[in-house]
């Protein structure tokens, strides 16, 4: 069965370098991988009935707009899917692609479920207009989406290890799985992280590398000293690896440690991709 990534396409360098990811992890694939270009276009023309055009003149996607306006959203979408669709043949990747009009985060998130890993850029066309301003689309995005989610940094075009940061939850249990197909598709190696401010936690990264290596991938674990969001990130890049992976959630919500509000966080945060799992 083929393993189905989805890219949303947009004009930013942070979506270029999401797009450039997918096709990298697929063409290092030895399993067929099917990568879908997403675009959506959030304007719209008047449908000339009130009620229906309403929340669109509001501001709500998609946005009412003339119909110049619209031509020109759509002629720039339609040359972001032809760029897409020329890397593809190039790399003889097997691809697809989407032109839909909406909202943004609905569309994502609803094409998202359909597939097994959603590659997006951290930021998007908003930080290239307005410094500072962007990543709202993504935060939405992982709050909603089904699937995991692969955020990447705006110069990033491939992986040299995965990080996996564990704590012996469900979430983390998600994180070691979605890590699991990544490395099998790319060949990278994995290192897994056990962050702890000093008490005994009672979790051992044994028991993920042991299933890690069950499935025939290489794997080493550490524990680090210190906050989660400090700790993981520096052990991360301590051991070359360019890729952290942590579960949506953990075992310590109340805290708002480890896993969770974590994150959220450090999504954006840091000049590395983020793998957060679901």
């Amino acid at each position: 069965m083929s393993y189905r990534i989805l890219v949303p396409l947009d004009d930013s360098d942070w979506s270029r370098s999401a797009a450039q990811l997918a096709l990298w992890l697929a063409d290092r694939s030895p399993d067929a991988v099917t990568v879908t270009g997403l675009h959506v276009i959030n304007v719209t023309q008047s449908r000339g009935a009130w009620l229906e055009d309403l929340a669109g003149h509001l501001g709500f996607e998609p946005v009412i707009v003339p119909e110049k306006v619209e031509q020109t959203f759509r002629e720039r979408g339609e040359a972001l899917i032809n760029e897409f669709e020329g890397q593809c043949q190039t790399l003889g990747i097997t691809f697809q692609t989407e032109l839909v009009v909406g909202s943004v985060v609905d569309r994502i998130v609803h094409h998202g479920d359909h597939h097994d890993l959603l590659v997006m850029g951290v930021r998007g066309e908003t930080e290239t207009r307005f410094p500072g301003q962007g990543g709202g689309t993504t935060e939405r995005v992982l709050r909603r989406a089904s699937i995991s989610v692969l955020t990447v940094p705006r110069h990033q075009r491939g992986l040299t290890g995965i990080a996996l940061g564990y704590d012996g939850s469900d979430g983390a249990a998600r994180a070691l799985n979605t890590v699991r197909h990544l490395s099998e598709l790319a060949a990278l190696p994995v290192h897994v992280f056990f962050a702890t401010e000093g008490a005994p936690e009672g979790v051992s990264v044994q028991e993920a590398i042991s299933r890690l290596e069950a499935t025939g991938v290489q794997a080493i674990g550490s524990e680090v000293i210190g906050r989660p969001e400090d700790a993981l990130p520096a052990g991360a890049r301590a051991a070359g690896c360019d890729l952290l992976a942590l579960g949506y959630r953990g075992r310590s919500q109340l805290k708002d440690i480890f896993l969770g509000r974590t994150t959220e966080w450090l999504v954006g945060k840091l000049d590395m991709a983020i793998l957060v799992a679901r």
